[in-house]
């Protein structure tokens, strides 16, 4: 719809409804103009009211009411709309609650280090979980970054298990 009324004025309806169609995407000219004749929906009337009215209550309480919290302050208020309605509108709105847990923040990464990418095709295991122990031979080496790099190759399975 969208499309079609971004280059209607340039190419006309029908030519972009045949292109359309010869694409896959199924939209008749026929179809367009009744879907622009018809009035809008009442739920979308009703979220183009309701979706400032949201924001307003949202913004009144610190930007920090979530769904379930702003469905109450706006029953408070005297509209009637269920907490699902205040999900689904809050999310249209590009507005969310806050979380009351902290993140969990185990170590804190310094930018400043250099950092290891083992090239590809290097394998991490040394060991296979499936049959017995290969026998490793290594090589160290010292990369670019400062890090140790160690290189393997299997010189053959042991026999033991």
């Amino acid at each position: 719809m969208a499309f079609i009324d971004a280059n209607r004025a340039d190419l006309g309806v029908e030519p972009i409804c045949t292109v359309l169609r010869n694409a896959g995407v199924q939209v008749a000219p026929s179809t367009y103009y009744a879907a622009k004749s018809r009035p809008a929906s009442a739920r979308a009337v009703r979220d183009a009211v309701m979706i400032p009215v949201l924001v307003k209550l949202w913004e009144d309480n610190y930007s920090v009411y979530g769904a379930r919290k702003l469905a109450k302050a706006a029953r408070r208020a005297g509209h009637d709309i269920g907490r699902d309605q205040v999900a689904r509108l809050m999310k249209a709105a590009g507005i969310a609650g806050v979380h009351r847990r902290r993140k969990v923040r185990t170590t804190k990464a310094d930018p400043e280090a250099p950092r290891c990418h083992l090239p590809r095709g290097w394998d991490h295991r040394l060991a296979s979980n499936y049959g017995p122990p290969i026998w490793l031979i290594g090589d160290d080496r010292r990369s670019s970054a400062g890090c140790q790099l160690r290189a393997f190759g299997g010189v053959g399975r042991t026999g033991l298990r």
